[in-house]
């Protein structure tokens, strides 16, 4: 599987043309990596769909329903370091994106249409409550932590990775802290109770996930190896365990530096 990638440094201005609203607005994150065709959905005035490729690089907005074809996977980055995996045949929208570092109405709600969704928490989803995800007329609030999800309409499964997660449904609520652990969502409006999910469908789509970013992480860091450094980058890699001649994957975004996808995941426990 062929996989596009951004820049060694991805600079984005800080004020970006949001296409669903024709207007100056913040970028709320970027599109990190990405294999086959990835789309930005936005309604025309006639009430129709618009669906315009996005490709590596390109910023994401507040307001953005994020839509993969047929064997297509995506990872996105948020301002907070939020990231969020989607496979083939899904749709995302993202609800509200609020964050400033020092901010204190920083908040991050999305919704999953349909398809397989990873989301790995933030600077945002380290407050209780402050990352929304809503799904299948579900609402689960994501405090510091990892899940993974899958939704075709007539059923929803949810496990948690890491963290903590409280779901809500029908005045029904389950809370799920023990990693591995998930849920169902029937279409009658029910929650199942938590369970241990292994060797499930959902488990199996999880692996399949980071193998392939994995993967896709290993080509940049193989391409990087060959751009020379020096002996101070090379020292600082080995006092934080990188290999010699690799320097740290970082990219500048809105001021912002953000580590690399795998970094970032290998960063998580410390935002629990």
């Amino acid at each position: 599987m062929i996989y596009k990638v951004t820049p060694f440094v991805l600079a984005l201005s800080l004020f970006a043309t949001s296409p669903s609203w024709g207007q100056d607005a913040p970028s709320s994150g970027v599109l990190m990596a990405s294999s086959g065709d990835v789309f930005r959905v936005t309604i025309n005035p006639d009430g129709g769909e618009v669906l315009t490729p996005i490709t590596p690089g390109d910023p994401v907005f507040s307001g953005d329903e994020i839509r993969t074809s047929d064997g297509a996977e995506v990872q996105v980055m948020m301002r907070d370091q939020s990231v969020f995996s989607m496979g083939s045949q899904s749709s995302l929208q993202i609800n509200q994106f609020n964050f400033t570092p020092d901010g204190n109405d920083n908040r991050f709600d999305l919704k999953i249409n349909t398809g397989d969704v990873k989301i790995l928490s933030g600077r945002i989803g380290a407050a209780d409550n402050k990352l929304t995800v809503n799904i299948a007329d579900a609402v689960v609030n994501l405090s510091g932590g990892e899940v993974a999800a899958s939704s075709n309409g007539a059923k929803t499964d949810l496990v948690l990775l890491s963290g903590r997660a409280n779901i809500r449904r029908n005045q029904i609520s389950r809370e799920i802290f023990k990693s591995g652990w998930g849920i169902t969502l029937d279409e009658n409006g029910d929650i199942s109770t938590p369970e241990k999910f292994e060797n499930t469908d959902l488990t199996k789509k999880i692996s399949a996930f980071s193998k392939s970013f994995k993967r896709k992480q290993q080509n940049d860091n193989n391409d990087q190896s060959q751009v020379p450094t020096s002996n101070n980058q090379a020292s600082n890699n080995q006092a934080t365990g990188g290999q010699q001649g690799t320097p740290p994957q970082t990219r500048s975004f809105d001021g912002l530096v953000l580590t690399s996808l795998t970094a970032r995941a290998e960063a998580a426990p410390a935002l629990a």
